[in-house]
């Protein structure tokens, strides 16, 4: 089975930090988080990792409700965009 590779900006930052944090090479966009080692030490981890780059208040649940690269990405975005006014 192929991995489908991050297509934009905001999923290859996603599966960027979830490569750090998870010690994995390559992180496709339909990979979930918890399905792929992650737990929820590890996801305080990516959480803190996101705000610190972003400067953006990124609340952990967001990694429990959106489990994919591509949903978490999308989040993201929206969270800035908000953020943005």
């Amino acid at each position: 089975m192929s991995v489908e590779l991050p297509r934009t900006t905001s999923e290859e930052f996603v599966a960027e930090v979830w490569s750090e944090v998870l010690g994995i090479e390559r992180i496709g966009v339909h990979d979930e988080f918890f399905a792929i080692g992650g737990h929820s030490v590890l996801a305080a981890r990516v959480a803190a990792r996101f705000r610190a780059a972003l400067d953006l208040e990124v609340p952990l649940s967001l990694l429990f409700v959106n489990t994919t690269v591509e949903q978490v990405a999308a989040a993201l975005e929206e969270l800035l965009a908000a953020e943005a006014g």
